[in-house]
């Protein structure tokens, strides 16, 4: 018994790694930042990602919402740009369960 769970245990670590460090997927990055601060969005695009931009209104004003699907792998590389861009952005990122990529045409990345 106790080897099956010691071999369940390491099995379930192990597994967690490798598909951390395999980053298959997408992710969602949001950026939430106040309209007059500085826009993200050209950096993300120069990036080589798509980002859409939404006006909001936040509890303190009106804020800007940036969005941009970007594969696991590249969330580290957007989420320090968007840091050096805009230091006081709220940024949070979500897995996608699945993207619709029918009437997508990716762009060659920079």
């Amino acid at each position: 018994m106790v080897a099956f769970a010691g071999g369940f245990s390491i099995g379930t670590y192990l597994g967690s790694h490798v598909e951390e460090w395999l980053a298959i997927g997408q992710s969602l990055v949001r950026v939430i930042a106040p309209t007059g601060s500085p826009s993200v969005a050209p950096g993300i695009r120069e990036l080589g990602f798509g980002a859409t931009v939404l006006n909001g209104d936040g509890m303190a004003g009106d804020v800007r919402l940036t969005f941009s699907v970007v594969p696991r792998k590249d969330v580290a590389a957007v989420t320090k740009l968007v840091r050096s861009l805009n230091p006081g952005a709220y940024v949070t990122v979500d897995p996608t369960a699945s993207v619709d990529l029918a009437n997508y045409e990716p762009r060659t990345r920079r």
